[in-house]
């Protein structure tokens, strides 16, 4: 990482330790809820913040900051899935693809272009609407529409790699193909794939908010569920829409910063160019 600043470096560490942070707390955080999620009282509806309500309660007396707590694991971690899964995929097709070109290469680069012919959160609604509402398969459909641009993007590293003298002497030494896709090109090759699925993190995150929105999830403590079923009582009771959204929108900051900071450092020169979808 020549050329890097100490600066840039230590702001990914942090950026890096508050994501790691955020994700162990995310693991915990339904055991720290002083209510239990899903309980109904309806004695406390609709209670403003404050007490023993400290973010209130929606219309059937749940408390809305133990819904939050209980829902950061599903709400982050399903981001988290759905860009590894996509990653893996996508790395998998891409450098197969790229290393054995002619014809293999042709037909893969058609997929991704059909693929690629429709609005990725469109086909995401439709790939979910056909697998049924839940987490998991919210999860896979968004997964099953990303992993394109992954593709693409080491498929361009690996052309470029597989024409490079190291990788012409380990051929020549006997190597088999699958040894020097491990061995010297996927290592090279990963550091802009990196970059990308750290960028992806936070648009990764308000997709699985909008399909729970639209009911595609069966997690009603997911923050995008939370959403939707508040969503008509926002003059009645705001809170129950605000903390949510408010939820969402700090940690999609969060994937933000870590995502431009682990650019500064691994493509300092900006010779990665991502586009955010």
């Amino acid at each position: 990482m020549m050329g890097v600043s100490s600066g840039a470096k230590r702001k990914m560490a942090v950026y890096l330790a508050i994501f790691i942070a955020l994700c162990i707390f995310s693991l915990v955080s339904g055991r720290l809820a002083p209510h239990d999620a899903e309980f109904v009282d309806l004695l406390a509806a609709k209670r403003a913040p404050g007490g023993e309500y400290p973010m209130g309660t929606d219309w059937l007396g749940r408390c809305i900051w133990s819904r939050i707590l209980a829902g950061a694991s599903s709400s982050i971690f399903a981001s988290l899935v759905i860009v590894v899964l996509s990653m893996l995929v996508g790395c998998a097709i891409g450098i197969v693809s790229g290393y054995a070109g002619g014809a293999v290469d042709e037909v893969v680069m058609r997929i991704v272009d059909i693929f690629l012919a429709f609005p990725g959160i469109v086909l995401s609604i439709a790939v979910a609407g056909m697998l049924g509402p839940g987490l998991k398969n919210g999860i896979l459909a968004l997964a099953a529409t990303s992993w394109t641009q992954y593709a693409r993007l080491i498929r361009s590293y690996v052309l470029s790699l597989r024409q490079e003298n190291f990788v012409k002497a380990a051929r020549l030494n006997g190597q088999s193909g699958l040894s020097i896709l491990a061995r010297h090109i996927f290592p090279n090759a990963i550091r802009p794939v990196v970059v990308t699925g750290t960028l992806h993190l936070s648009g990764a995150m308000l997709s699985i908010s909008g399909l729970s929105f639209l009911g595609l999830s069966s997690s009603s403590a997911e923050w995008g569920s939370m959403l939707s079923e508040g969503r008509s009582l926002m003059q009645q009771c705001p809170w129950v829409v605000l903390y949510p959204a408010i939820a969402i929108f700090l940690v999609t900051i969060l994937f933000n910063l870590l995502g431009d900071s682990v650019r500064d450092v691994l493509d300092p020169n900006g010779k990665n160019k991502v586009l955010n979808d």
